[in-house]
């Protein structure tokens, strides 16, 4: 019988060694994820296989719904599942790490998969929503212009839309260059910079050039 002090140094080894183990290996995960980026990639079904290919050197990463570990660069993105609606897209993950993806069923089988896992896409649409918002508020606390679009006159409307990057661009929408610089006077004298913003102009006609 195995006495009482032997007892414990068996479970002071085993605690010893567990905790060896796990310094080990987040000393391997520290090695193996330096210099890369932490993607969140968030898919329904999340069971549906994701692939990151290097647009500049081809290298290739699998992944599902979870953080996968990739270096910086552009990337085109695929996520797949049978009997499912592909995923595709091009994105630099240095500027959005984050990968929302869903799929929709493409066959009556797939159909009945979702009804029985619809938890999984009620989950993506509560984080997709919840970035949403923390876009938006980081948006309108570095533009603040941005939150109270859109505005709309009877001669000229300014609205914005968002870049790939996830730059906001201001539209001023309006054919005339009168109501084109009171669309410009409008936001100045709201106290916003125009400089601050990047702004488009749609529908302008420019006087100078002849009509056909």
């Amino acid at each position: 019988m195995i006495s009482r002090k032997r007892s414990i140094q068996i479970v002071i080894a085993i605690v010893l060694l567990a905790t060896i183990g796990s310094i080990a290996y987040n000393i391997y995960l520290s090695f193996e994820r330096a210099g890369k980026i932490a993607v969140t990639l968030v898919t329904a079904p999340t069971d549906a296989t994701t692939t990151f290919t290097n647009t500049a050197t081809k290298k290739v990463t699998k992944g599902n719904s979870g953080t996968v570990y990739i270096e910086p660069g552009v990337y085109d993105i695929s996520v797949e599942k049978k009997d499912f609606s592909s995923y595709k897209k091009t994105q630099d993950i240095a500027k959005n790490n984050t990968i929302i993806a869903e799929l929709s069923p493409r066959t009556k089988e797939a159909a009945d998969w979702v009804d029985k896992h619809r938890d999984q896409y009620t989950k993506l649409e509560t984080f997709a929503g919840k970035k949403s918002l923390e876009y938006n508020k980081s948006v309108t606390d570095k533009y603040p212009l941005i939150g109270i679009l859109p505005l709309k006159d009877p001669y000229y409307s300014i609205g914005h839309y968002k870049k790939e990057n996830g730059e906001p661009v201001v539209v001023i929408t309006t054919e005339s260059p009168q109501y084109r610089y009171a669309a410009t006077r409008r936001i100045t004298s709201m106290g916003y910079k125009l400089s601050d913003y990047r702004i488009e102009y749609k529908d302008f006609q420019n006087p100078l050039k002849e009509k056909k």
